[in-house]
């Protein structure tokens, strides 16, 4: 586009274009600046993505703002909606209370001929949401948006080692009462693990582990109430006051309040990550979000006449943000064999976390990281349909208990019609000392039951197994006691080093070579090692390479972040 194709009286300040189809032909919408220091959006109509016409401008009789950026324009329960971000509104103790702001217009009329914007909304009112943009997905319209503020007087610690923001977490849009809602998408319902309910005599929940995340329901019977998370954040809400007072403790960084005014709080949901946490009070009709920094994760505390229940998924939203991408996308991807990857171990809450249940803990991992829960059932197993590049796969943990394996997975085979070649196992091995590997294409049981058992019900021994170590028993110990036994400290963090390896080794394989596998998983490490002080603590400088690495060892990254793994040699 050119010069002439824009409307007279626009400064250079026109950016952050959005094209969507809509009735047989494409509409573009641009955020500009006038030369008079008012901000508005133009609207382009193209049947060819090549040729485009100004069709409209939306822009208000007062001044909104200088600029509106990152516009985005869409239809929601038959109502559109213009979203947009103005810079340069004087803001006060309730509104407007970021140096730019976020929100939406509700567009009266056809948007292409007569319509026009009514009064400007803000979408958030938290310290740090920028930028949204929404598509269609399962005919949800979903958003996304930048957990950053440009230009604000607060700042974050990570800046020091070259990075800083994150994404939010998918937010899933409603329309309803000339209000636009959000609420987190319900696939992070199903990353749901453990379960700690409140009541009168539990008021905290004090975090005996590493974990980073939570998924926090509120139900509100009384006037007022409040929330401290970790060592540094605070929610008050009073409704005599007549609002919800977003606080710092410590730790914010140049933030320090944001107020929401409301007298009525029924419920809130809190999406608690590492260093993020969104608000959505009153199932979505108001939210505000912020970045944190805790020194400790301790402890969540309440207070109030309320109802909590606080579930803690797996690993972190960075990881389930990754996975639900991968769900979102991968369908349009090339149609290639179904692979079925079995990970091998014994049904039951008694058997969590034992040595011979190393099978089941890996494809747990791998299931999480492609955004799946292996919670289906059907022939005699757990399972969960993923993607894993341009292959379809099925993550299978057999129910029959180990020594009985191989009648789920040939029932499954039948079923999906996948041949031998295409099945991958997981399982433990008392020969490799814990945090090793092993990868063969094809060999005997080695004195293992449930590959025993898989070779009895498939009628060969040439399928790819990925071997996990667990080490060899102790003199004078039962094997089965050993096997049986559950994982120390430091062999449990050996086996999450072993499980990021294996990982690689199955996302690698596809009929390819044990060397190539090996030369993958060696990729990926190296290509961590290269960004390593990425995930350096922000908090507390390292004093050289091996104390950084052995602190991603304990994933004591405090930040979203990827789990790294700290470089084990293959066998």
């Amino acid at each position: 586009m050119y010069n002439k194709d824009y409307p007279e009286g626009l400064s250079c300040h026109v950016r952050d274009p959005k094209v969507f189809e809509y009735e047989g032909k494409y509409y573009m919408v641009i955020g500009a600046r006038t030369m008079e220091d008012k901000g508005e959006v133009l609207v382009f109509e193209s049947e060819d993505l090549d040729n485009w016409k100004h069709i409209r401008t939306f822009e208000t009789m007062a001044r909104i703002g200088y600029m509106w950026e990152c516009p985005d324009l869409f239809e929601i329960n038959g109502q559109w909606i213009l979203m947009a971000c103005p810079q340069g509104l004087e803001g006060g103790k309730y509104e407007f209370q970021n140096i730019y702001s976020c929100g939406y217009f509700i567009i009266e009329g056809d948007f292409r001929t007569n319509g026009f914007i009514t009064e400007y909304k803000e979408a958030d009112f938290g310290f740090d949401f920028y930028a949204p943009q929404t598509f269609v997905h399962d005919g949800r319209r979903l958003l996304l948006g930048w957990m950053g503020m440009p230009d604000a007087s607060y700042t974050n610690p990570t800046i020091e080692y070259g990075y800083q923001h994150c994404m939010s977490v998918f937010r899933e849009l409603d329309f309803a009462n000339n209000t636009l809602y959000m609420k987190p998408v319900k696939e992070f319902e199903h990353l749901r693990k453990e379960l700690f309910e409140y009541d009168e005599e539990n008021t905290s929940y004090k975090v005996l582990d590493d974990k980073r995340a939570f998924d926090l329901e509120l139900q509100n019977f009384g006037d007022r109430f409040e929330i401290e998370i970790f060592d540094t954040l605070k929610l008050d809400f009073d409704a005599g006051r007549g609002d919800l007072e977003l606080s710092f403790i410590a730790n914010g960084y140049g933030r320090e309040k944001r107020f929401l005014r409301t007298k009525s709080i029924e419920n809130l949901r809190l999406m608690i990550d590492a260093s993020s946490v969104e608000i959505f009070v009153n199932d979505g009709k108001q939210v505000m979000s912020t970045r944190m920094y805790p020194v400790e994760y301790k402890e969540i505390k309440v207070s109030g006449n309320i109802e909590e229940k606080l579930y803690s998924p797996l690993y972190n939203f960075t990881m389930a943000l990754l996975g639900i991408l991968n769900s979102l996308f991968d369908k349009d991807r090339k149609e290639s064999k179904m692979k079925l990857i079995v990970g091998l171990g014994n049904p039951g809450r008694e058997y969590v976390n034992t040595r011979h249940n190393a099978g089941f803990y890996v494809v747990e991992k791998l299931a999480y990281e492609l955004g799946e829960d292996i919670s289906e059932r059907k022939y005699k197993g757990l399972f969960a349909k993923v993607r894993i590049g341009n292959e379809k796969a099925i993550i299978l943990e057999p129910q029959t208990y180990m020594n009985n394996s191989g009648e789920s997975v040939r029932a499954f085979m039948d079923y999906f019609k996948i041949e031998a070649a295409d099945v991958i196992v997981v399982y433990d091995d008392i020969n490799l000392e814990p945090g090793n590997l092993r990868i063969r294409l094809k060999g005997s049981a080695g004195g293992h039951n449930g590959i025993k058992s898989l070779i009895a019900h498939m009628g060969t021994s040439d399928f790819p197994r990925v071997k996990v170590g667990v080490g060899e028993k102790p003199a004078k110990m039962d094997l089965a006691d050993h096997v049986l036994g559950r994982f120390g400290d430091t062999d449990k963090k050996l086996l999450d080093e072993a499980a990021f390896d294996a990982i690689e080794a199955i996302k690698a394989y596809g009929g390819r070579s044990v060397r190539y596998c090996n030369e993958q998983i060696q990729y990926q490490k190296d290509k961590v090692r290269k960004n390593m002080s990425l995930f350096e603590n922000p908090l507390k400088r390292l004093a050289d390479f091996e104390s950084l690495e052995e602190s991603i060892k304990k994933k004591d990254s405090r930040y979203r972040s990827v789990i790294c793994p700290s470089g084990k040699k293959h066998i």
